[in-house]
């Protein structure tokens, strides 16, 4: 992320907090940064001559009567964003769709007359003729255990457990998240083989995400399971 980008979101998540004071470790999560760069980018705000307010323990406030300039969008760029969220919303997950809804009216909140009407004209759609996937609802506590990096706990049907209705408990490290139109997957370390896993989401009959957090170990995040998965598309049959 460029400096300029970076500085950007970090006021506008001071402006988001409407007074109240936000710590640096928690404005460096959000925006996925060490707690030495918010120092310095907060320090370089305020020599600058923004009304940054800061008390050790208890974090940082800015001026309510601080107005960031408004937010321009080219057309393009406005049919680009309508088009990813209203694709989002086709997706089966209740809450993401809820935070695309909330995004586009923050997005036509800021933009000019003629940006907003452009918005509201809905003239390129999604191909929502897909059939969206009930258990889009798991992927709300999936994500969360992604972020969080929280153990979970899955009851899983095979294909082959259909029939007889079995399911297998196991515990995975939740890596990533793919809509294929008609489902959901998650990949993960499986604990129980010591391996990198796929779980169509419309195949677990049961989630618990639990409170604890999984370590980054080497051959077992996202990264190794990215070039686990080059790997074995690149493999001949």
């Amino acid at each position: 992320m460029r400096r300029a980008d970076r500085l950007f979101h970090l006021l506008t998540l001071l402006k988001d907090a409407r007074g109240r004071a936000v710590t640096a470790a928690t404005l460096a999560a959000e925006l996925e940064l060490s707690v030495r760069t918010i120092y310095r980018d907060i320090a370089h705000l305020q020599a600058n001559g923004l009304p940054i307010d800061g008390e050790a323990g208890v974090g940082y406030r800015i001026s309510p009567a601080l107005t960031l300039p408004p937010v321009t969008f080219t057309l393009e760029q406005i049919e680009a964003v309508a088009v990813g969220i209203r694709a989002i919303q086709s997706l089966g997950d209740p809450a993401l769709a809820a935070a695309g809804r909330q995004a586009l009216d923050k997005i036509r909140a800021v933009l000019s007359p003629a940006g907003a009407e452009h918005l509201l004209r809905e003239s390129l759609h999604t191909p929502l003729s897909l059939q969206a996937d009930p258990s889009g609802v798991l992927a709300a506590p999936l994500r969360r255990a992604i972020r969080e990096r929280l153990r979970t706990h899955l009851t899983y049907q095979r294909p082959d457990q259909q029939d007889s209705g079995e399911a297998t408990g196991r515990w995975v490290r939740p890596l990533e998240l793919a809509c294929f139109g008609s489902f959901w997957m998650l990949a993960a370390w499986c604990e129980h083989r010591s391996a990198f896993r796929h779980f169509r989401l419309d195949r677990i009959t049961a989630l618990e995400v639990s409170a604890t957090r999984f370590p980054e170990e080497p051959g077992r995040g996202l990264p190794d399971y990215l070039d686990w998965l080059r790997a074995s598309l690149n493999t001949p049959p």
